[in-house]
């Protein structure tokens, strides 16, 4: 091949210097590309590293808060165990003195709704009467237990519907049964 090349009057020669600079061409360029392969595993790995730090902050946000919510549910519930009867005023007050909107943003109402079987129906409304806390079950039904709202604060200007038995809908149903039966208060959107 040189022959032809040499025949045709071309002249291919290689010097020293172009050959050096061939060369160490070659190894910048691969410094280059090993470089910019280390770099990018960096970012990448420091991106991931940064990104898995802010889901563990948001998820132990989102913990802190719901236990917090937690706790104020857990504190009605003890609000209404050390009382015999509480009156929808105390529960006012008592809701007042929480700061439900400054202390726990995100809550929109804070209901409380008493587990009635059906046999003490009459019993319970004459006691909300002579309480001066008269009310109707609503809608009526003849179901064998009742979750009826008595006492309720709503902090986005909803109107409570005081009396409305959730026994009604099996989904809440369910809710309070597993409430009553646990002992425990529970979150939910209604």
């Amino acid at each position: 091949m040189f022959e032809k090349i040499k025949k045709s009057g071309f002249r291919f020669s290689i010097t020293r210097g172009f050959l050096v600079a061939i060369i160490l061409s070659g190894i910048s360029l691969s410094g280059t590309l090993i470089g910019t392969y280390f770099v990018q595993n960096t970012v990448d790995h420091d991106i991931r590293k940064e990104f898995d730090q802010h889901v563990v902050s948001i998820e132990t946000q989102i913990r802190d808060r719901f236990e917090l919510y937690t706790n104020a549910l857990y504190s009605t519930q003890g609000f209404f165990a050390a009382s015999g009867y509480v009156t929808r005023k105390e529960f006012d007050t008592y809701v007042e003195n929480l700061r439900i909107p400054q202390r726990y943003p995100g809550i929109s109402s804070l209901i409380f709704v008493n587990y009635i079987k059906n046999d003490q129906r009459q019993p319970f409304l004459k006691n909300l009467e002579s309480q001066n806390q008269a009310l109707t079950i609503h809608p009526e039904s003849e179901n064998g237990e009742l979750f009826v709202l008595t006492h309720g604060a709503s902090f986005v200007g909803e109107e409570i519907p005081y009396g409305f038995d959730f026994g009604i809908d099996p989904r809440y149903t369910g809710i309070f049964n597993h409430a009553e039966e646990a002992a425990q208060p529970v979150l939910t959107e209604l």
